[in-house]
């Protein structure tokens, strides 16, 4: 077990100076609002994301990545899409490649008396027509995302303990 004064000295080696050739090696990138049009680059970044990840690529079973990653594309923007009143999202784009390199999906709980639709607004994905929609459900129909639910019932119990420490908290006050 590392002393006090150890980890002190340990984390002081990792302070900015120390690091800072590193962000002279990384590409320039921008955060913004995640639209409908960027479905392809979010859906492919999270698999590749998720994909190390043992347990995760496990559920998969034979599907290898790259149709896992097609699958995605096929349903992203259905998901893109869902429960537009909660859910935030953003992704990080390199400036030189245009790549989609990061995405990240904020799920806003309920606030009495507040319409979600007027908090953060620019990152809630826009309002598409029916027939958009449709077809997003359509497309999403179409893809092979069938998995291994072995995993299923630890993470529906996660759920229901986030629920039930987030619920009716009051969070987002000003």
């Amino acid at each position: 077990m590392l002393e006090h004064s150890e980890i002190q000295a340990t984390i002081s080696l990792l302070t900015f100076p120390d690091y800072f050739w590193l962000a002279t090696i990384m590409p320039p990138f921008v955060v913004r609002p995640c639209t409908l049009e960027d479905s392809p680059g979010a859906a492919r970044n999270n698999i590749l994301a998720f994909w190390p990840d043992p347990s995760w690529r496990a559920m998969w079973q034979v599907k290898t990545r790259d149709y896992v990653v097609e699958q995605n594309i096929i349903r992203y923007p259905k998901f893109l899409l869902a429960d537009r009143d909660h859910r935030r999202h953003e992704i990080a784009v390199d400036e030189v490649t245009g790549e989609v390199v990061g995405y990240t999906r904020w799920v806003l709980p309920d606030i009495p008396n507040k319409d979600l639709r007027e908090v953060w607004p620019s990152a809630r994905v826009a309002d598409v027509s029916k027939e958009v929609e449709d077809e997003a459900a359509e497309n999403a129909k179409k893809a092979d995302w069938e998995f291994d639910h072995s995993f299923d019932g630890p993470v529906q119990r996660v759920a229901a303990v986030r629920k039930s420490l987030f619920e009716g908290k009051g969070y987002l006050r000003k």
